[in-house]
């Protein structure tokens, strides 16, 4: 067999991006006998140009009976055959059954079907660089691809030799490649808090499965474990009160066990006078954190699962706490007292973690925001609960795009303390 240069020339066009739109625009068919068509293959270039026509040849390989398709796009995208009429689709294809889809008549392979084109698009009863994709209403079936010159035939040259021979032009052929989808199974992340799929171009799709389903993290020391923007997140195990600026207990990984421990802080004061600065701090779930957990800058790992608690690779969500009024180990000339306002300067307060932010902090106490600074909390009575922490918020901070939480926090005496918080999202180890 032999490729002609004119059908090389045919078949660069064909693979062109144009053509590509269709297939991931156009949503899939059912079939005439009312079943569901899915995506078996695509075929990148599909050309019925010059008298090259593209031939599909698929065998069901399933052990029953399936409906198969063939549905060709030209170079605007558009859909040129309607498999849900039959044009383009074979019912009831018996187990072991080959069957075959021609954009046109051809000599030198048998098709099954001719596809008729329809006069969406271009309209001319061409593709010259066009794309299709093989639909079944079950899998697997096993597909080929070639592009044939129509217009010659395969002949034995033991007796195309007679007159009046000479022997005619033999038919060129060329394979188009295919591109075979996938299926939910074969993209299982063994993540229980995503949902695996397949997008219209066959590739594996992981989206995160509904906030609050159950799952397991692993770790002995969280409770209440639950899906959450595609991770599994369980809330840390308190041991003793709830003061994470004053631990005097921990959570034993290995056993699940709380156990005595040194007295620690875990919290994040934000850079205010040391004599204020415990009236408001974060704590930040990030163990990692080259400057230490409790500096005010905080840098994350895109995928870092100690601290990225999503499965968008374009951020990192981290997971942070609010208190107020803490007695915190780092901060021995800090005495705790009352809060009377907590003003967040930034983020916005419109924005998403500026309202999460707030939402928190506000429903610590009695409180009203309002009026021309909507970052501003009031509390009255103000609120003296000592330790009195938020639960983690999560904060959304794009890759290379740092998130740089300021806020304001006064007491009833007119004290002030102005503290401030850098998140920052690195792209991961080996990423360029």
């Amino acid at each position: 067999m032999r490729t002609g240069s004119a059908l090389v020339a045919v078949l660069l066009v064909g693979t062109a991006v144009p053509g590509w739109a269709g297939i991931a625009d156009t949503p899939l068919p059912s079939f005439s006998d009312g079943q569901p068509a899915q995506l078996a293959a695509l075929v990148p270039g599909v050309v019925k140009n010059n008298n090259v026509e593209t031939v599909v040849i698929c065998t069901n390989l399933a052990s029953g009976a399936v409906d198969v398709g063939l549905e060709v796009f030209d170079e605007t995208g558009a859909l040129r055959n309607e498999v849900n009429t039959g044009n383009g689709a074979l019912l009831a294809v018996a187990p072991g059954r080959t069957v075959s889809f021609g954009t046109g008549p051809v000599v030198a392979v048998f098709t099954e079907q001719t596809l008729t084109l329809n006069g969406a698009g271009s309209g001319t009863n061409n593709l010259r660089n066009g794309s299709g994709r093989v639909v079944t209403s079950g899998a697997p079936v096993g597909c080929v691809a070639f592009a044939v010159d129509r217009l010659h035939t395969i002949e034995d040259p033991s007796t195309c030799q007679a007159p009046p021979g000479p022997c005619p032009q033999p038919p060129s052929l060329s394979n188009v490649p295919l591109i075979a989808a996938c299926s939910p199974a074969a993209c299982d992340d063994s993540n229980p808090c995503t949902v695996d799929g397949c997008d219209p171009t066959g590739a594996c799709t992981h989206s995160a499965a509904p906030e609050g389903t159950a799952c397991d993290d692993g770790n002995p020391c969280t409770t209440g474990d639950a899906c959450g923007a595609g991770v599994c997140v369980g809330t840390p195990l308190v041991c003793g009160a709830d003061t994470p600026c004053n631990q005097v207990a921990a959570c034993d990984p290995a056993t699940g066990q709380c156990v005595s421990t040194t007295p620690s802080s875990a919290c994040v004061p934000g850079g205010g006078t040391s004599a204020t600065d415990c009236a408001a701090e974060w704590v930040v779930e990030n163990p990692s954190n080259p400057k230490g957990r409790n500096s005010n800058q905080q840098v994350c790992r895109q995928g870092d699962q100690t601290c990225d608690f999503d499965i968008d690779p374009h951020q990192c969500t981290f997971r942070v706490r609010v208190c107020l009024n803490s007695h915190d180990l780092n901060l021995a000339s800090c005495a705790p007292g009352q809060t009377s306002t907590y003003e967040l300067k930034s983020p916005g307060a419109r924005s998403a973690n500026g309202r999460s932010l707030l939402d928190a902090v506000g429903a610590l106490a009695p409180s009203a925001r309002g009026g021309k600074r909507p970052g501003r909390l009031v509390f009255n009575p103000p609120d003296g609960t000592p330790d009195d922490c938020t639960p983690a918020v999560p904060v959304r901070v794009g890759l290379g795009r740092p998130v740089v939480v300021k806020v304001k926090v006064s007491s009833p005496a007119g004290t002030k303390d102005k503290d401030r918080l850098r998140l920052k999202c690195a792209r991961r180890l080996g990423r360029s």
